[in-house]
């Protein structure tokens, strides 16, 4: 895992601030590995806990983008101008046309690197494990994605080019749902709402077992086998709409 780790927080350190591989990534790998650990834990914060470690780790992840939000203000490297996450948070502005504080800049930056390189590690770990376990879906997955860069010749392969992928993009819908990379969804009842003769009372928050969802028979043909195919519209197998309307606090999609 720490490998994936690495190569991730390289990948979303680059985009979100500029950072170049190196020593700086590996302190921010044990500095966010702290924080998700902080957040897991009670919120107990006393010296010696896993939450107060969060804490701290937070403390000094944020000091490290401010040395480079601070670097990008003063503009002390004019020549090689940047265009990362950070520039673009710095330029945002709301409906009243005010700029971000460079508080918000950073909350926005620590915030979704804790949200994403540790679910894109693991992601990145299942799809290699299912790859090498199904050898006919690396052949079809390798073929397509040579073609692209024969096409390319060179060039940079483009977000819109991603999403022609169109083996590919089944290949990482069927890693998400065979692996759970979120295992537990947590939802709030807005009414009360009536399941299987059990009353769910309006105010209740619901644990909602997403890995029971993904391998269930009766949603999913065959479930346990790593079939990208079965992402194929019109793919014959059982679909069942599941309703989280009243349960949902949310209508975000990660």
């Amino acid at each position: 895992m720490c490998v994936f780790s690495m190569v991730t927080l390289e990948n979303i350190g680059n985009i979100f601030a500029g950072f170049e591989p190196g020593s700086i990534v590996g302190k921010l790998e044990m500095l966010f590995s702290g924080i998700v650990n902080g957040i897991r834990a009670n919120p107990v914060d006393i010296p010696g806990t896993a939450y107060h470690h969060g804490l701290q780790c937070r403390k000094n992840a944020t000091k490290m983008f401010r040395e480079v939000l601070e670097k990008k203000k003063k503009n002390q490297d004019a020549t090689k101008p940047t265009n990362d996450l950070m520039d673009g948070l710095m330029r945002v502005k709301d409906e009243q046309g005010q700029q971000l504080s460079d508080e918000e800049v950073l909350d926005n930056i620590v915030i979704l690197i804790v949200a994403g390189y540790e679910s894109t590690s693991v992601a990145i770990m299942w799809a290699l494990y299912y790859l090498a376990k199904y050898p006919h879906v690396l052949k079809t997955l390798r073929e397509e994605n040579m073609a692209l860069s024969k096409h390319k010749n060179g060039e940079f392969i483009t977000s819109d080019d991603v999403a022609k992928l169109t083996y590919t993009n089944k290949v990482v819908e069927e890693t998400i749902r065979l692996a759970n990379i979120a295992a537990i969804v947590n939802r709030k009842a807005t009414k009360d709402v009536e399941y299987k003769g059990y009353t769910i009372p309006k105010g209740w928050k619901v644990m909602l077992w997403v890995r029971y969802l993904h391998t269930n028979p009766e949603n999913f043909e065959d479930p346990m086998c790593f079939n990208p195919d079965r992402w194929n519209v019109g793919a014959a197998q059982p679909q069942r709409k599941i309703d989280l309307s009243s349960i949902s606090e949310t209508k975000g999609r990660c």
